[in-house]
């Protein structure tokens, strides 16, 4: 006989059905057996209620004696009789009750009351509306016993016999000497019964035991008939969705399932068969979309690996198993430097960095170069792009890279190059003094111009004449004055900051643009340089000549909103100063003594501000364009001024550059802005992925506590390194490239992320992209608002996007403004904006409020 074999839920099913038929089986039993033991109670009280009552009729009843005797007409039996009565009643009881009326005044010792009964008459004349009452005691064996007491009150016709005994009758009188001084109503005693308590256990536990052999037989067909529906109803349907939920995880063909019916697992089965129908669809759509997309990676010619974190690869095209197969490498079992390098150890030196390293630091797709040397000694490079690999929950998981070679195309950008610095130097360049010409001069100017209206500052354009140098050419030959105008040109190029211009404009005049300027003063300290640089004489031919130099002077703004304008009107100024008798400077109004006073008073009012910490923080929210999702937020700083109100940077920060307070003004504005990130964050306003943006100065970058500074911050407020973002400009790459290099190197290393502020405007050379660790480009307004009406911004922003992509950098346009700009951005491939379409720069209140709301409609939508 083969052994029954039962499911997991089957026997949970049958093991429940069976609990709970047992503890329904006890729980009735339990509550027969006090049913039962109630009812024999109820009985044996009715029996005593029923014996009372006829001991009370038979007390009653009326003879007459036979000597007619007046004496015994009282109408009820003696007390003998009675006693002997209720003694003929107890034989014949089968209950095993125990009668006797007791009294506090009983006449025969017999009937006087113990101390229970006692109890119970005291307890009647407490409750006289009491009509009887059962209690259960122990006797003074310790036996249980139930006790039922009715009381006997004193109706009138008791007092012939028991009211005033000389009232009674004289045998009565005579023979008692007790019970007489009742009064009508008065509780004269009570009828006591006892019942042993055996008794009543005895009959109960008899009907009880009477009733279980009747549900033992009754239980056990109702588990039955409850297991077979049971099984009917539920495990053969739970059965057969089982077996067809195991052929459809693993994607096999899975038959309808039954479902006939109209409970819940009949709806489940037909749920079930339209999720097989979809499932058994999607699966089928899946194989047939990664069968696609291997046949598309197998398409191009260039190798593409997916490659795990311990650097195996894990997929590959047609390309990559033909590279894999002609090195001999096992398919199954090989790790991508293997296949690059042909070496057991993963790249990561100078000449071949790791990309899986740098994702998993940077968590960016980036681009690296990767050199090696074949077999035939020839040097070769490849282009290795990469981008990470996320599973569902958002963790790198791997690599996707593809590499193709681009040797032919560095050696032909290099000849480019060449050839392109060649064909600059001969049109762009003075080929006496080596300095830029006017064209170049004009270029630059009008791009200065453009980058300090985006920015806020000043520039100014000098235009410097020789003093005397006609009398030069006109003793010496034309080669002497050239020999002289080198000389000129190599003084003057030491005066000079970097991002400044110095250009030969023709004959013996030369132009200079001095660009970031934050006063006058600095304007008028070049001016004195240059004419000093011409107090040492020029010797030629042996002789000392002395030259001077007139300067004329123009600003922008001020005195004018083009290079044409700036230009001419440097050249009136200049009339002007060599009119005067050269040597000399002058401007092209008399304005300079009044400003310069406002920028002295306006310097004070700012180290004022700077010690009572007037300086507040507003916060301008960056957004992703694809579903407008915060990316971070600007720190910009205002100036709470007691007299002029909320003041703008572009009316003090120049001012903090100059002066140097731009130093401890930026430590305060980076301490509070990391401590208000993680206040919000704190408060659940934002996420752990949300930025915090800091612009930093030039002057920062020269403090050798910066690094400090921002660890201390970052420590202090709790925030993690990725979360801080700084911003460069240009300008500032132009003007301390060789301080902000290292430092923008030791940032990134400690996982802070670079932007490159206001891209686009500056004359900073690309090679910057290619050497610093920039994250992020940020596209200036400039370009930003014509879009997309304006063909060169429109020109101008796609090829930034493009270049970010290509080096694998995020790329943010700034002073978003309107709908169109924001659509053309978007579909233009720029992941993240800024602007006062989406939001102003916030006070820490407003933009609290800005966060709270952008969290609650997160939530609801």
């Amino acid at each position: 006989m083969s052994r029954i074999h039962l499911s997991r839920l089957q026997f949970k099913l049958w093991l429940g059905v069976g609990i709970v038929v047992l503890i329904g089986f006890l729980a009735l039993q339990f509550d027969h057996h006090r049913t039962l033991r109630q009812f024999m109670l109820d009985q044996v009280r009715d029996d005593a209620r029923t014996l009372h009552t006829v001991l009370l009729a038979a007390h009653r009843v009326h003879y007459l004696t036979p000597s007619g005797d007046p004496s015994w007409q009282a109408g009820f039996l003696p007390t003998p009789a009675i006693d002997r009565l209720a003694e003929a009643v107890q034989e014949q009881v089968p209950s095993a009750l125990r009668f006797s009326t007791v009294s506090l005044r009983a006449r025969n010792p017999a009937h006087q009351a113990d101390a229970d009964e006692i109890e119970a008459i005291r307890f009647f004349e407490r409750s006289p509306e009491v009509a009887d009452r059962l209690v259960a005691l122990n006797d003074a064996d310790g036996q249980r016993i139930y006790h039922y007491a009715r009381p006997i009150w004193v109706e009138p016709a008791c007092l012939g016999c028991h009211g005033d005994r000389a009232a009674a009758p004289p045998a009565i009188a005579e023979h008692y000497q007790g019970g007489f001084g009742y009064r009508a109503g008065e509780l004269r005693g009570i009828l006591s019964v006892r019942i042993p308590g055996a008794s009543v256990e005895r009959r109960t536990d008899a009907a009880w035991l009477s009733s279980v052999l009747d549900h033992l037989l009754i239980f056990p067909l109702m588990l039955l008939a409850g297991g077979i529906l049971l099984q009917r109803f539920v495990v053969d349907k739970v059965t057969r969705l089982e077996h067809a939920a195991h052929a459809l995880a693993v994607e096999r063909e899975v038959a309808p399932l039954p479902c006939d019916g109209h409970d819940e697992l009949d709806e489940l089965a037909r749920a079930f068969n339209r999720m097989s129908v979809q499932t058994l669809a999607r699966a089928r759509a899946l194989r047939e979309e990664r069968t696609f997309l291997q046949h598309v990676i197998d398409g191009i010619d260039e190798p593409i690996l997916v490659i795990g974190l311990d650097y195996q690869v894990l997929r590959m095209n047609q390309c990559a198993r033909e590279l894999m197969r002609t090195i001999g490498l096992a398919p199954n079992a090989f790790r991508c430097h293997q296949l690059w390098q042909g070496r057991d150890e993963p790249c990561g030196d100078a000449r071949n960095p790791c990309p899986l390293q740098r994702i998993l630091d940077t968590r960016a797709p980036c681009k690296v170069v990767h050199h090696r040397t074949d077999k035939d000694g020839r040097e070769r490079s490849f282009e290795v792009a990469a981008s990470p690999l996320y599973d569902d929950d958002g963790h790198i998981v791997g690599i996707i890279e593809a590499s193709r070679e681009i040797t032919e195309r560095l050696h032909l950008l290099a000849r480019l190059e060449a050839s392109d610095q060649a064909n600059t130097q001969l049109t762009r360049y003075d080929l006496l003094t080596g300095l830029p010409n006017r064209a170049l001069f004009s270029e630059r100017l009008t791009f200065a111009i453009e980058q300090s209206r985006v920015q806020g500052d000043e520039l100014a354009v000098l235009i410097v004449d020789l003093d005397r140098f006609k009398h030069i050419n006109d003793s010496f030959d034309h080669s002497d004055g050239d020999r002289i105008l080198k000389r000129v040109a190599n003084r003057l190029r030491g005066l000079f900051a970097p991002g400044d211009t110095l250009a030969r404009m023709g004959g013996d005049e030369f132009g200079v643009i001095l660009r970031g300027l934050r006063g006058s003063d600095q304007v008028i300290g070049v001016a004195q340089r240059i004419i000093g640089a011409f107090s040492t004489p020029f010797e030629l031919q042996g002789h000392n000549l002395v030259l001077g130099a007139s300067i004329g002077i123009s600003r922008y703004p001020e005195h004018g909103a083009s290079g044409d304008d700036l230009i001419r009107n440097a050249d009136a100024a200049l009339y002007r100063a060599k009119a005067g008798g050269g040597g000399t400077f002058d401007f092209y109004t008399e304005e300079l003594t009044a400003h310069a006073f406002e920028q002295v008073l306006l310097e004070g009012s700012l180290r004022q501000a700077l010690a009572e910490e007037s300086f507040v923080l507003h916060y301008q929210p960056q957004l992703e364009l694809n579903g407008e999702r915060l990316h971070g937020l600007e720190a910009l700083v205002r100036w709470q001024h007691p007299e002029l109100g909320l003041v703008a940077p572009g009316k003090f920060i120049p001012l903090a550059e100059e002066s140097g307070l731009i130093v401890p003004l930026g430590r305060w504005v980076l301490a509070e802005a990391c401590r208000q990130m993680a206040e919000w964050r704190d408060a659940g306003l934002l996420s752990a992925e949300t930025m915090m943006c800091v612009n930093l100065s030039t002057k920062q970058f020269a403090d050798h506590e910066l690094l400090e500074l921002i660890q201390r911050s970052l420590r202090e407020s709790g925030l993690a390194a990725g979360q801080l973002e700084l911003e460069v400009t240009e300008s500032v790459m132009m003007r301390a490239s060789d301080q902000v290099i290292p430092q923008l190197e030791r940032l990134r290393a400690l996982g802070i992320k670079v932007a490159l502020d206001d891209f686009g405007t500056g004359y900073s050379s690309l090679s910057y992209l290619k050497r610093l660790p920039f994250t992020k480009l940020k596209i200036d307004r400039s370009f930003v608002s014509e879009l997309p009406e304006d063909a060169s911004d429109v020109a101008i922003t796609k090829a930034i996007i493009a270049l970010a992509e290509s080096l694998s950098l995020d790329v943010l346009a700034e002073g978003v403004e309107t709908a169109r700009q924001r659509d053309f951005l978007r579909v233009n491939g720029c992941r993240l904006a800024q602007g006062f379409f989406f939001s102003r720069p916030l006070s820490a209140l407003e933009c609290e409020r800005y966060l709270a709301a952008l969290a609650a409609r997160s939530t609801t939508g």
